[in-house]
């Protein structure tokens, strides 16, 4: 028998405790649904740690209960800006037609066609495949695409299209070149539209579609309502696209219940600040830095198809991938406001998004190279450096550093003093303090007169002297040449021009020293008149680019002004056809109207045409119409005189007639 019995028994009790403990925390985690998070990591030369984390929820969390995915309610937005004409128009509708015919029997849709204003087509919900969606098909083909994109009206329309009283989940489905030229967005006003749809609960579904898509606000837009970004695809049809947008329709979407649930670790700096919503059919991207590499964990609250769920992701350990290097700048851009602006969606985007910037990073090496031929190598080194911020794999900008290296050793100043210029004059060595020939007569030997070649020396030490003030005198006007080229390029050239005037008016300077400095001028002025160049150029094409938006300004609000018009004028041709005044319609609304058209609106010249020649026949039809009943009407009042000639009338009282004078 023990002799610790009641030891143990007392110890049995902690242990099963410690024991409960474990399994309950263990059904906890597994309650959790704790996943495997990717992490993409990159450390900096400061040994700043920079991440891009790829979130996914397993299908099993983000899909909820097969009764979860019902129907849905979901709003089609339809640009008919002037933009979607041609192929771009006929892509917009059969896309559409796609998507109705791909979406359930159960969901409803409400049709918008938006331009500067935003038309609902359909009165409320309707079946996609139901006679008053047809009818609104029709309606939106009858439009003609004119004007410009108002996107805060689209999306204020949609958001308040919902029935409070539905139950069905939610979805608005895009299909434009996301511009808003009528209105553009700021970031605050962005926020507020973002903020109603988020409330909502309705994730933008976007394709894109036109001749210049705007695909950072699709990506905006998909990335912080819970959306996708359906990319074009060259061999894809539209029966692909509206299969795509269909499928994310019915895609599960899990939301955050408020940013204070998000558990980040210590040291995370976590960008966009607010967590946007999850999907279970991509991934979802976020980018920051963190202050050690050591692997962590994260949990959050999310509303699902299921309900109310937490979510949590294992973090791996960050490991420093040089083909990472794009990370700096992309944290660079999402810092700017704390990442309302980056369209970061998944990691089809962020690939996208790399591929930017280190296509951004080429073009800064071939400016590098231009600057190193031109000879300014702090400006090449500059450009370089931020090439490889960007992709510090960029073979071209390593060899420009490289050759920056090159020639900084190549040029470096010589030694200074007497020792130095003997030297380069190939004159015997000059005698140290204390030995015979000490020029202060320091030494032992201090009466003896000085050595053969001292007085050369002396020289020499003396031009070199001159020789380092004109080498940093034009260094420094070098300088602050490149610094006034950017404000006045007249002035910097006149500048290196003045110090090259004195450069050559300097007579006691060596010719080949002459020449050297001669050389770093002329690079300089070579340099400048580049800059210079590219000065004048940004100049022009600044003026340019306000001139075009002057321009712009000035079409649209011509363009509107002819809407405007056309639309007054084709009220008074209504009115005018139903009070029956067909030619005056014809000849004051429908010539006029046409004439607006032919200058201003082509595509709306057909239906201008249309309006002209159904006033014209509409008025011929009526005249013959009046003009038969008008001659049936004659033909019956003649007969009926004819008819009242054969009543027969009695000679009582006799006629008389009147005698023959009267006749005559």
């Amino acid at each position: 028998m023990s002799k610790y019995p009641v030891f143990l028994r007392c110890m049995s009790l902690p242990l099963a405790t410690v024991l409960g403990v474990a399994l309950t925390m263990t059904a906890q985690n597994q309650a959790l649904g704790r996943e495997a998070a990717q992490l993409d990591g990159f450390t900096q030369a400061d040994g700043s740690n920079l991440f891009a984390l790829h979130l996914k929820p397993s299908p099993t969390r983000s899909a909820g209960t097969p009764a979860a995915d019902g129907p849905r309610d979901v709003v089609v937005l339809v640009s008919t800006a002037a933009s979607q004409t041609g192929d771009y128009r006929a892509k917009s509708l059969a896309t559409l037609q796609s998507v109705l015919s791909k979406l359930g029997p159960n969901d409803r849709v409400k049709l918008v066609a938006f331009d500067l204003n935003a038309t609902p087509l359909t009165q409320g919900f309707a079946a996609p495949g139901s006679a008053e969606m047809a009818a609104a098909i029709n309606a939106l083909n009858q439009r003609t695409p004119l004007g410009s994109c108002d996107l805060e009206k689209a999306l204020d329309t949609a958001a308040k299209g919902f029935a409070a009283d539905s139950k069905a989940a939610r979805a608005i489905v895009y299909i434009g070149d996301g511009s808003s030229r009528a209105n553009v967005l700021p970031v605050e006003q962005l926020d507020r539209v973002v903020d109603d749809l988020v409330a909502q609960r309705a994730p933008v579904i976007a394709f894109g579609v036109g001749p210049r898509i705007d695909e950072q606000m699709l990506g905006v837009l998909a990335s912080r309502t819970g959306g996708v970004v359906v990319p074009e695809q060259a061999d894809w049809d539209a029966s692909a696209y509206g299969t795509s947008l269909a499928q994310a329709v019915h895609g599960p979407v899990l939301w955050p219940k408020a940013a204070g649930n998000v558990k980040w670790p210590d040291g995370l700096d976590v960008y966009p600040k607010t967590f946007p919503p999850l999907r279970g059919d991509r991934d979802t991207v976020l980018v920051g830095t963190a202050k050690s590499t050591a692997a962590k964990q994260v949990e959050i609250d999310v509303d699902g198809p299921a309900g109310a769920q937490k979510l949590a992701w294992d973090i791996p350990e960050l490991k420093s991938d040089a083909r990472n290097g794009y990370l700096a700048t992309l944290l660079d851009q999402a810092k700017v406001d704390g990442g309302r602006t980056l369209p970061l969606v998944d990691s089809t985007s962020l690939a996208i998004l790399k591929q930017e910037i280190q296509a951004g990073g080429r073009g800064l090496a071939g400016l590098a190279r231009e600057a190193l031929k031109g000879g300014n190598l702090e400006g090449a080194d500059r450009l370089a450096g931020a090439a490889l911020g960007r992709n510090p794999n960029d073979l071209a900008a390593l060899a420009i550093k490289d050759a920056i290296a090159k020639k900084a050793g190549g040029t470096a100043a010589p030694a200074g003093g007497v020792v130095a210029a003997a030297a380069k004059a190939d004159l015997p060595p000059l005698p140290a303090v204390g030995e015979s020939g000490d020029l202060n007569l320091q030494g032992g030997d201090g009466g003896l007169p000085p050595p053969e070649g001292a007085a050369a020396a002396k020289e020499i030490n003396e031009s070199s002297a001159l020789e380092e003030r004109w080498q940093k005198d034009v260094q420094n006007t070098i300088n602050q040449a490149r610094s006034q080229v950017s404000v006045d390029p007249t002035k910097a050239a006149a500048t290196i021009q003045q110090k090259t005037s004195d450069l050559t008016a300097e007579s006691e300077l060596r010719p080949e020293m002459r020449d050297r400095l001669m050389g770093m001028l002329r690079a300089a002025s070579r340099e400048i008149q580049h800059r210079a160049e590219e000065f004048t150029f940004r100049e022009q094409q600044r003026i340019r680019e306000a001139m075009a938006q002057r321009e712009m300004a000035m079409t649209n609000e011509a363009l509107q002004r002819d809407q405007d018009k056309t639309h007054q004028l084709m009220e008074r041709f209504d009115a005018l056809m139903a009070e029956g005044r067909h030619r005056l319609a014809e000849e004051s609304a429908a010539f006029e109207a046409e004439k607006i058209v032919n200058r201003s609106l082509p595509d709306a010249q057909p239906t201008m045409i249309a309006a002209a020649h159904y006033a014209r026949f509409r008025g011929t039809f009526d005249d013959a119409m009046a003009i038969r009943v008008a001659s049936q009407k004659g033909f019956v009042d003649a007969m009926g005189e004819v008819d009242k000639s054969h009543i027969p009338f009695a000679g009582d009282p006799p006629i008389v007639y009147p005698d023959a004078d009267v006749w005559k």
